[in-house]
């Protein structure tokens, strides 16, 4: 990957100057002895040794766990911009740490007689974490660094499968004792190395311990030398472990305060008053921490928990004042602070996978949902950030958000380009997938079945204007979002896409879903909206009632018997709005839903999938 890909994270566009000032920061402190912090139990005059004897492999960076996730960071930076002029510089100095002696250096000292706590939880879980990341890493070299560090891998894995059963408590500070943090990154890397045993230990003691929890509170940090937050690794913790729904309700209980649909002000950033303090200035760190915290936090809600978007609006509050302070300006106080802001802007430890996203590392944009005929996509990049598919604008809300809607008919590929503000241009290709349709031939029908009559053509003309102009409206509301519930439950009777050929003659397919529902059956909002259409008798549909969810996604529903709302209504997801019907041109009753992203009709029933409601709204009937 190249730099000119902006990475973005909690909202924050990393330009290429900065990453390379990060792998800077870590090629400077590797193998950069003193000052030196060592926290060394001497059992011997003979242990009373410089630290490269001590502990052969981390030895810089001021301190061994710094020194440590040192190293991890140019592993992580190396492995995601390999063609970057630090990648070579960064790969000599990996070879020259991890050799197999060492790391057997190091893995005596670490059973030396007193030393049954050294660096845990938070230095052995950076160990893990390089171990987690060199192995995902696929180079020769970080084969062979992988193998080397594998002894040391399995003693820092050793001492926690030890530990965990011995710990009755949670240890809830700010600083390297807190528990949350460490575990998070050692079930991290327990799932990466497939040791099952320890990732189900980790899994139970994070349960026992954390799960119980409600009230946090949030309002009483941060304290003054924190770099990370008891509440929030708390949580970033137990959303590893839970499923979504599950997730959601133990966030409502744990931390009741988050706030739907928010900006940043409701967790204030923390101020670093003297930088060149080295304990003052954790609180950079704290900053960089709660900002990927948050991040992980939102990632782990259902995709309509509207607490997500609260979450990253202080997300980029956090990483815009973390990463101001990540400048190498003060060693003691900054030395590790670039490992900081690489583990927030590079995005690990967050769940791609269980937000579905479709992003390639270090991509300005996250992508949630599959690119398939008639699917959705909700989008998220970098406010004021410019994004066009196949060469057209696509409207982008003021906190980034934008969606991408493919056709019936939409081709294999789409190339989506994105450009941020002051920034180069990132392209991607979106593989869409493609769909096989059902497809009907009916032949020997009479002419007036199959063609309107000619005294009927100019009143369905004006009639699909009026339609069209209905779907056209724009806003800034993403009342999408909160996500999307079926309007009423009942049998499939009509799928998405299929078509009819009537007489050799391809007619309109059908682009929405059928429900085999009886006349005066309720209708419910599949989500929040505002009407745009609501007419009780055009030619075709009958009666149509269309509603906008914001960004130009709507939904319609055609041959309605009754509309209880009007025009420039607001509704809410779960509102009951029309009954169902027989008018316009059909043979029963029953509910035609049908989804547009301005031009491009959408199958429905993708739509929930990408956008599912949090939790079930009630049968309306």
């Amino acid at each position: 990957m190249s730099l000119a890909a902006l990475t973005l994270v909690a909202g924050v566009a990393l330009d290429p100057a900065s990453v390379t000032r990060y792998a800077d920061l870590a090629l400077d402190c590797v193998h950069r002895e003193y000052p030196n912090k060592i926290a060394h139990v001497l059992n011997a005059g003979s242990d009373v040794r410089p630290p490269r004897t001590l502990t052969p492999v981390f030895w810089g960076c001021y301190d061994w766990h710094s020194s440590v996730h040192g190293h991890w960071m140019l592993a992580r930076l190396a492995r995601l911009y390999p063609d970057e002029a630090f990648a070579l510089r960064a790969k000599a100095a990996l070879a020259r740490s991890l050799t197999p002696a060492a790391v057997s250096g190091e893995v005596d000292y670490l059973r030396g007689a007193g030393r049954q706590s050294f660096e845990r939880p938070y230095g052995l879980a950076w160990l893990l974490q390089l171990g987690a990341e060199l192995r995902d890493w696929d180079h020769p070299q970080a084969g062979a660094w992988s193998a080397a560090l594998a002894p040391l891998e399995a003693e820092a894995a050793r001492r926690f499968r030890e530990w965990l059963p011995k710990l009755a408590y949670p240890i809830r500070t700010g600083e390297h004792s807190q528990t949350a943090f460490a575990f998070g990154l050692a079930l991290d890397w327990a799932r990466t190395a497939g040791d099952d045993e320890l990732a189900r230990l980790l899994i139970d003691r994070s349960r026992a311990l954390y799960e119980p929890d409600a009230g946090c509170p949030l309002d009483w940090e941060p304290s003054g030398q924190d770099f990370l937050s008891p509440c929030l690794a708390q949580a970033d913790l137990l959303r590893r472990v839970l499923a979504p729904d599950g997730f959601a309700a133990w966030l409502t209980k744990f931390l009741p305060g988050i706030p739907e649909d928010a900006g940043s002000e409701w967790l204030p950033v923390a101020i670093v008053t003297d930088r060149s303090d080295p304990k003052l200035a954790h609180l950079d760190g704290l900053n960089l921490s709660r900002a990927w915290m948050l991040e992980g936090i939102a990632a782990g809600l259902p995709i309509g928990d509207l607490r997500r978007i609260s979450l990253r609006a202080a997300a980029d509050a956090h990483a815009e004042a973390g990463l101001a302070g990540a400048d190498g300006e003060h060693y003691e106080g900054g030395h590790w602070l670039g490992s900081f802001a690489t583990y927030l802007v590079t995005g690990r430890g967050l769940p791609a996978d269980a937000r579905g996203c479709q992003c390639d590392a270090g991509s300005p944009v996250e992508l949630t949902g599959e690119p398939v005929q008639g699917g959705l996509i909700a989008g998220r990049v970098a406010p004021g950030t410019e994004v066009r598919l196949d060469g057209r604008a696509v409207p982008v809300g003021p906190r980034g958000d934008f969606l991408l809607g493919f056709g019936r008919e939409a081709p294999t590929k789409a190339r989506l380009e994105i450009v941020p503000r002051g920034g180069e241009p990132h392209t991607q290709t979106l593989s869409v997938r493609q769909r096989e349709y059902d497809i009907q031939r009916i032949d020997g029908l009479p002419a007036a079945q199959v063609t309107p009559p000619d005294e009927v053509l100019e009143r369905i003309r004006v009639e699909g204007e009026r339609v069209a102009a209905a779907r056209a409206q724009r806003d800034e509301r993403t009342d999408f979002l909160q996500g999307f519930a079926w309007p009423a439950k009942a049998r499939i009777s009509g799928v998405y896409g299929s078509q009819r050929i009537l007489n050799g003659e391809p007619r309109q397919p059908h682009f929405g879903v059928d429900l085999a529902l009886p006349r005066g059956a309720p209708v419910a909002a599949p989500a929040d909206g505002v009407v745009t259409l609501a007419e009780p008798d055009l030619y075709f549909s009958g009666g149509t009632l269309v509603m906008d969810h914001g960004m130009g996604l709507t939904s319609s529903f055609l041959h309605l018997d009754r509309i209880l709302v009007r025009p420039g209504e607001r509704v809410r997801r779960g509102q009951v709005v029309a009954e169902v019907g027989a008018t316009g041109r059909v043979t029963g009753p029953h509910l035609d839903w049908r989804m547009n992203l301005g031009d491009e009709r959408l199958d429905p029933e993708l739509v929930l999938k990408a956008l599912p409601a949090p939790t079930p709204v009630a049968d309306p009937r």
